[in-house]
């Protein structure tokens, strides 16, 4: 329709698999080679996995049409949740073997002979199964059993099978039923999304085939704004410059901004939905299929996608002629606040010379975190963070899809390292994943113990710091403890305390809310002559039993009577209260209860109290940096360095020895110590001055392996 307008020769950007249009991206090149050397192997199993729209189809044509006709017999099936006999019949189909009336081992007898005369005729055959991850089970165990030889001197010729499909295939051949298939696996590629870079050379490469002669003319910044519209998917790509070519026609314009690729994308994703086109303004790049790599890391090929922002520049490191160039800094957050405490490393590394890219990891389901206050005024950071989009569950069921959705991102953006937070369960299981892949793992938030190792967490955050190559801890107590586990000391490096970076952004926040109900409840708790007390007790020892949280109450009930008490509760805390009977004995006191508060609204609510009730080690510190008083509730061990030098007190279930340091709060001034060496809201400067460091010799050691190893060699 508008190629006469163009001046092409034809229609450049149309969704069909033709091989005269293959882009050979980094990605693809890789992917390309493994592919013809798996199929050069008669006895291969080949496995080629990639994003709806990301070329898998074109790249397979492209090496069947490099095939000899006379040596290679290509059969094809598109693969629609096929069982065993459906596969065997769609099998003798796609090779033109009549199966009329056959009975299944007579199509078995039949496919025999077929690959016995073309063997006698120096041939082989492929086959290729499109869309293999619908295939069921059985239809694996009997693709197994029929990629043959089998024993003795009469057995078969060997069918060569060349698996296509989502990235739910490679879930789908480590499933028992498929092992005689992947034991015969001599190549696997993966096909991730085009850079910045790759989708413009993309674009300028189709348009060169149907003869463009700059007509129309695109600007720089209409390439980017494709890339952000597609995430350099070649299908969506596609899609977008074909309406966009369109659209110019009738417009009779031959000029492309990004305005008009915004336009045209926007109208386009009306129609065809977020399935095909990805997210409002600003996309997010969101992994969402449930997948399981391949333990061999060398057999998958990737396409790490660059960024333009200073925030994403390629690390590359240069000697005698080799250049290594790694990709991005995986930041592994799993809650708001894991952001919080994230964000201000990141915009640091951003303002540091020599800077290596880098992309914040969000595993936790989708739309569990609000980018709003504190993180939207960090657009840049949150514009390009992945979203490993978890569904709800518990424990085991959580970990497995983590370590399988973690793992796909890992293959896609090979990162040097991965930076993980606190010792958490998402930082132990995203660290066995980059160990098993042969990456460097840095633990940030290193060294801190609550002295119970009967504790799971206690494990968790001991194990975390064992699998760790670098340790970035508070204090030197923390660095201290370390070094007695067996930690040396070329991995341990005194930094400071993230919370406390994240505490003076919060405070820094302009915030104009309109006074609601529990604002002026809070103007009155502060107009009591000894000010308010804040509560925030949230450990399940406290709160999972009536014997605990009624201690908890009635150390609460006692000292509301010298001061009043603000307490933001859950929903699942308040229901406690209820099924123990407990909450009636709060009703007479002075407790006002309110919603749940975010983190940065408790800051500057705790700023502003006389005293922290409280059982919440993060809270402790931020009491420890603010310098109020906090009075630590329950049985678990408080954070060692708020105790020894900062403003905590521990108090357990005591309501005597609670009412005696409120009255010396309130008479006194209470404990408000210091805050340790290098709380100072400088950790994340100090982080980015010494990682970027660390990485760089980290690079030059590859470096140097690499190059005795070409020696060896």
């Amino acid at each position: 329709m508008y190629e006469s307008f163009f001046g092409i020769s034809g229609p450049p950007f149309q969704l069909s698999a033709d091989p005269t249009f293959y882009f050979d991206s980094q990605g693809h090149r890789q992917a390309l080679a493994d592919l013809r050397r798996g199929l050069a192997t008669p006895e291969a199993v080949v496995l080629v996995s990639g994003e709806i729209g990301a070329g898998k189809t074109m790249l397979v044509r492209t090496v069947v049409a490099e095939f000899d006709s006379g040596q290679v017999v290509v059969g094809q099936i598109v693969s629609s949740q096929l069982d065993a006999q459906e596969l065997q019949h769609a099998l003798m189909g796609a090779f033109g073997i009549s199966a009329v009336d056959a009975k299944p081992a007579d199509l078995a007898s039949r496919l025999a002979g077929f690959l016995a005369d073309l063997a006698s005729q120096g041939r082989r055959a492929v086959l290729i199964i499109d869309e293999a991850q619908n295939l069921g089970l059985d239809a694996l165990a009997w693709l197994g059993k029929m990629i043959g030889p089998g024993p003795g001197p009469g057995s078969r010729p060997h069918l060569q099978v060349c698996l296509v499909g989502q990235p739910e295939l490679r879930a789908l051949i480590e499933t028992p039923e498929a092992l005689p298939l992947r034991q015969r696996l001599g190549a696997a590629c993966h096909l991730g999304p085009l850079s910045v870079q790759e989708t413009r050379a993309y674009i300028e490469h189709r348009l060169s085939r149907v003869g463009w002669a700059d007509k129309p003319r695109f600007e720089a910044a209409a390439f980017e704004e494709i890339h952000r519209w597609t995430f350099g998917t070649p299908r969506r790509i596609n899609l977008v410059c074909n309406r966009l070519m369109l659209t110019l026609f009738l417009a009779s314009q031959l000029d492309v901004d990004a305005a008009i690729v915004a336009k045209t994308a926007k109208g386009l994703r009306a129609e065809v939905g977020d399935a095909e086109l990805g997210f409002e303004d600003p996309p997010t790049r969101t992994v969402t299929p449930s997948v399981s790599p391949l333990h061999d890391a060398k057999a998958i090929s990737t396409a790490a996608p660059a960024r333009p922002r200073r925030l994403h520049k390629l690390r590359e490191t240069s000697t005698d002629g080799l250049l290594i160039t790694a990709g991005p800094v995986l930041f592994v957050a799993a809650s708001r606040l894991d952001c919080l405490k994230l964000v201000p490393v990141l915009l640091a590394l951003a303002d540091h010379p020599g800077a290596p890219m880098a992309r914040l990891v969000i595993a936790t389901s989708t739309g569990a975190i609000e980018w709003d206050g504190l993180l939207a005024n960090a657009k840049d950071v949150a514009d390009d963070r992945v979203e490993l989009s978890l569904p709800q569950g518990l424990g085991a069921q959580q970990v497995a899809e983590l370590t399988l959705r973690f793992d796909l991102v890992v293959a896609d953006y090979r990162p040097p390292t991965i930076v993980v937070l606190d010792g958490t369960d998402v930082a132990l299981t995203c660290g066995l994943v980059a160990k098993r892949r042969g990456l460097r793992v840095v633990h940030l938030g290193a060294g801190v113990r609550s002295g119970n190792r009967s504790e799971a967490a206690e494990i968790v955050r001991m194990l975390t710091d064992q699998l760790a190559d670098l340790l970035y801890v508070g204090d030197e107590t923390e660095a201290d403890r370390l070094s007695r586990e067996g930690a040396t000391a070329d991995r341990i490096e005194v930094v400071g305390n993230l919370t406390v970076d994240a505490v003076q952004a919060c405070l820094a926040l302009q915030r104009n809310e309109e006074p609601g109900s529990w604002q002026r409840m809070l103007r009155g708790l502060q107009a009591d002559r000894h000010g308010y007390g804040l509560v925030v007790v949230e450990q399940p020892s406290n709160l999972d039993s009536a014997s605990n949280l009624g201690n908890v109450v009635l150390l609460l009930r006692d000292v509301s009577r010298d001061m009043p008490l603000l307490w933001p509760m859950p929903a699942q805390t308040q229901q406690g209260l209820e099924s123990f009977g407990l909450d009636v004995l709060m009703e007479a006191e002075r407790i006002a209860k309110i919603s749940p508060r975010s983190f940065e609204e408790l800051i500057p609510l705790l700023k502003d109290a006389t005293c922290l009730f409280t059982d919440v080690w993060l809270l402790q510190e931020v009491a420890t940096a603010l310098g109020v008083p906090c009075l630590t509730v329950g049985e678990q061990a408080p954070v060692a360095a708020t105790v020894n030098l900062g403003s905590n007190t521990p108090i357990g279930f005591s309501s005597t020895l609670a009412t005696r340091a409120v009255w010396e709060i309130i008479f006194n001034g209470g404990k408000r110590g210091t805050k340790p060496v290098r709380w100072d809201g400088h950790a994340s400067a100090r982080i980015a001055a010494h990682f970027v460091k660390w990485l760089a010799d980290t690079l030059m050691i590859n470096v140097a392996a690499t190059r005795s190893a070409r020696v060896r060699h």
